[in-house]
């Protein structure tokens, strides 16, 4: 059975979430979130070998999100929202089959499930700031 599209979020944001907060071998998290989510291991892995990719583009997004973020440096944001925020930008800038809002939306479910409202709040608000450069820049790329 295929996963649903939320689920799969879920986990890469738990797994950004572990790497960022207390970075260890995906071994040793691996059965925990496939227990906790009631996911195989198999959807587990894949998971984080999307978050992987996420991380690879670590030094782009967080550049994004410190424009976007005006008077928080990066330092300032919880790190349950700055692996939201890293999430939804990669998605944004490298997801070309998903639509934007839709991982805005999906970052603003994640926070007020994993967070609180005023984070909810905060991410919705530095992603349309994001949101707004990338139209920008494609429309720039265009020109």
């Amino acid at each position: 059975m295929a996963l649903p599209n939320q689920k799969f979020r879920e986990i890469v944001f738990q797994a950004l979430f572990s790497q960022i907060f207390l970075p260890c071998a995906p071994e040793d998290y691996i059965a925990l979130i496939a227990k906790q989510l009631k996911v195989s291991r198999l959807n587990v892995k894949t998971a984080i070998a999307y978050a992987d990719k996420v991380l690879e583009q670590q030094p782009l997004l967080d550049e994004k999100i410190n424009r976007a973020a005006h008077s928080y440096k990066l330092v300032r944001i919880g790190k349950v929202e700055l692996a939201i925020l890293q999430l939804a930008v990669f998605e944004i800038y490298f997801e070309k089959k998903l639509q934007p809002k839709i991982s805005i939306a999906e970052a603003v479910r994640l926070a007020r499930k994993f967070s609180t409202r005023e984070s909810a709040d905060f991410i919705n608000a530095v992603l349309d700031f994001v949101y707004q450069q990338y139209q920008q820049e494609n429309h720039a790329n265009k020109s």
